[in-house]
C-alpha cells in the first residue's frame, strides 16, 4: 500500500487523501502498518475462545479502518494550517 498513488479506486480513499499527495503517502505508510498489526491479531483468533473472536475481529477491523480515516483528517488540517 505504501507504493499506492492517489487514485479513485485503490487506497484508503478519503477527501484528504485525494486532495493533497503528501496526506496520501503519510495516511497509506501509517495503513500498511496497520493493516500488519491486523493481520497478526485476526491470525491468532484461532487459538482464543470462540466467544472472543467475533469480538476481536470487529473491534480489530473497526479500529484498523478508523486510525487511518482520523490520521488523514489530522493531516490534512495540519498541512493546511502551516500554510502547504
Amino acid at each position: 500500500m505504501q507504493t499506492i498513488k492517489p487514485n479513485w479506486l485503490f487506497g484508503i480513499r478519503t477527501p484528504w487523501t485525494l486532495d493533497n499527495e503528501e496526506v496520501w503517502r503519510k495516511t497509506h505508510r501509517l495503513g500498511a502498518r496497520i493493516f500488519i498489526i491486523l493481520g497478526f491479531i485476526l491470525i491468532t483468533t484461532p487459538f482464543i475462545s470462540d466467544q472472543y473472536v467475533l469480538p476481536v475481529t470487529l473491534i480489530s477491523i473497526f479500529v484498523g479502518a478508523l486510525i487511518p480515516i482520523f490520521y488523514s483528517y489530522y493531516l490534512y488540517q495540519k498541512l493546511n494550517k502551516s500554510g502547504r
